[in-house]
């Protein structure tokens, strides 16, 4: 074959391959044009960048000026480029993300606080002008006040009193339900108004309420037993009660793992950016965080007993509903080193996992085999 021959696609290909030589420079010309927008952001948003890192795209815009770009000076180019723009670009991002989205959950979460502890009061309030009620209807009946009569006569004198009738027993059949305390009449009328009050905030939750809307001339043909206000009253009490438990039990364990996840995460995502370490992928680990403490704040609530005296959520003031935030604490702790939480876990499914015979248990596997890497270690030196 003749020099002729061999030069004809030479010279057919040398122009495909200039064109092809073209297109990388401009590429390349593209991604420094964009890292150096980048710097400039990184330098304007006060994040840190390490020396080594700017020098290489600095370097490489200066070599393509002057026409030529070694593969050493481009493959330090492409790794500076890859740090930026998962440092700078992430850090921008997950900044703007979690700062807002710390101030939203926080924001919610007192809503949410707010709302559990005026339903608290107001539960709490109602039961106790209830209790005035029932104890004044108890004593103006014929038992009760029979029961009275004696206490209220005065001895005529010390031996009078001395050789005073024991009060009598409550008769078969019946118990010796009368108040200890002798409730007035105004007591009485006060705690009616008072529930009055107290019946038209349950109607302002209504609107809260699932279930709650009632239909009154259905409920005045239908119910005999009591007043239409009655009726609406211990549909709207147990409808908020129900859902007094559901925030306390459910929403309000989540949403303080979620927050001690967000105190976490914050925490983690300025260490790294300071230091540098920040990825591609850190977004997605740091969502996967929260979701974790979410359920970690849920799981540390349900091995955690209510206060002593009550059931979920009763509390006999608002004092008390207060105090009981101390379980919250836990949730919160729980969201923000959820590894303590899941070791718990790990280390009572391993008491609880049967072991074959002549082989070491799930929670003495782990330290065994520590102890052989340790002498491994020691024997290698």
């Amino acid at each position: 074959m003749t020099d002729t021959a061999l030069s004809a696609p030479l010279a057919a290909a040398e122009p495909a391959w200039q064109d092809g030589q073209r297109k990388d420079a401009k590429d390349v010309r593209d991604c420094v044009a964009v890292a150096r927008r980048t710097l400039r952001q990184a330098a304007e948003e006060a994040i840190a960048l390490p020396d080594a890192t700017v020098d290489a795209v600095i370097s490489t815009e200066r070599a393509l000026d002057g026409g030529g770009l070694t593969a050493e000076q481009e493959s330090r180019f492409w790794k500076a480029y890859a740090y930026i723009r998962a440092n700078v670009a992430t850090t921008t991002s997950l900044r703007r993300r979690y700062n807002g989205g710390f101030l939203v959950l926080l924001a919610f979460l007192m809503l949410v606080q707010a709302a559990f502890i005026s339903a608290t009061s107001l539960i709490d309030g109602i039961k106790t002008e209830w209790s005035i009620v029932r104890d004044y209807t108890l004593s103006q009946t014929e038992f009760c006040k029979s029961l009275a009569e004696p206490a209220a006569a005065a001895p005529a004198a010390t031996t009078a009193a001395a050789e005073k009738p024991a009060r009598p027993a409550a008769p078969a059949g019946k118990t010796n339900n009368c108040p200890a305390r002798t409730i007035t009449e105004p007591e009485y009328h006060t705690a009616l108004i008072q529930l009055r009050s107290y019946d038209h905030l349950l109607e302002s939750y209504s609107f809260l309420l699932p279930g709650t809307a009632l239909d009154e001339a259905e409920i005045a043909r239908s119910n005999t037993a009591g007043t239409v206000r009655e009726y609406k009253h211990y549909v709207h009490m147990g409808a908020l009660v129900n859902i007094r438990h559901f925030m306390e039990l459910f929403i309000l364990p989540a949403l303080y793992g979620a927050l001690g996840a967000c105190a976490f995460v914050l925490r983690k995502f300025s260490y790294d950016m300071r230091d540098g370490t920040l990825t591609s992928d850190s977004g997605i680990r740091y969502g996967l965080r929260i979701s974790i403490g979410i359920l970690s704040g849920l799981i540390i609530h349900w091995f955690v007993r209510p206060a002593e005296g009550g059931d979920p959520g009763s509390a006999a003031t608002v004092g008390a509903a207060v105090q009981n935030l101390s379980r919250y604490a836990l949730s919160f702790v729980a969201g923000y080193g959820s590894e303590i939480v899941f070791n718990i876990l790990d280390r009572l499914v391993a008491a609880l996992a049967p072991s074959r015979q002549g082989e070491p248990s799930q929670a003495t596997a782990p330290a065994k085999a520590e102890a052989k890497a340790n002498e491994a270690k020691v024997a290698g030196r």
